[in-house]
């Protein structure tokens, strides 16, 4: 999510990564993200929460940034790599 689609030179918009996983998930790693022509700032930790869909219970790890666009047009914002494991019968399996 990304909380303006035009803003502004220097105005700083709020873009937020969720990944949702019906299993728990620990020792979580994001890439860096490195915007060309942007200041990118790491808003807070991630935020890890429940929720349910169609009565399954997910976990939801949400990561946010503030993203200052330091010049006019547009901004591309690039994938990004989490890496992860899933605890599996006591022991851990990578998620990926």
């Amino acid at each position: 999510d990304v909380s303006s689609l035009k803003p502004y030179k220097s105005e700083p918009v709020v873009y937020t990564i969720r990944l949702t996983s019906k299993f728990e998930m620990t020792n979580i790693k994001m890439q860096k993200l490195d915007i060309p022509d942007a200041i990118v700032e790491v808003n807070q930790e991630p935020n890890v929460y429940e929720k349910i869909v169609d009565g399954i219970n997910l976990q939801v790890l949400e990561f946010r940034y503030f993203i200052t666009p330091l010049k006019p047009g547009s901004l591309k914002i690039p994938s990004t790599i989490i890496q992860g494991s899933i605890p599996m019968n006591g022991k851990m399996a990578e998620d990926r």
